[in-house]
């Protein structure tokens, strides 16, 4: 269960454009099993209750794939994050790239 549900996130967080050192990508690995615990609790205290471990399913990648593969989606290049990187002196947010591919996934 525990690698199923952490390659869900790392195979997601490349197309999201998340470089791999970035903290999100423990974030979002985080918050998947913070979501998965709570669930299964939920699952075991009010549902069936029978002894189910709730985790990420595999069945929305297709589809988080094609949508991220859109032009409109297309990750911006090192030389285009260093610039954004100068304009802004240093404070520009690599969450501003990849948190509007990750509403745009979650709204679909």
């Amino acid at each position: 269960m525990f690698g199923s549900t952490m390659i869900v996130p790392l195979l997601v967080t490349p197309q999201m454009c998340i470089p791999p050192t970035s903290t999100a990508k423990g974030e979002i690995i985080a918050t998947l099993f913070f979501v998965s615990g709570i669930v299964t609790l939920l699952q075991t205290t009010f549902g069936i209750r029978l002894p189910i471990v709730q985790g990420a399913t595999f069945s929305f990648l297709a589809p988080t794939f094609a949508i991220l593969a859109l032009p409109k989606w297309k990750c911006p290049s090192e030389t285009e994050i260093e610039a954004l990187m100068n304009e802004t002196n240093g404070t520009f947010d690599i969450g501003e790239i990849w948190k509007p591919r990750m509403r745009e996934v979650c709204e679909s």
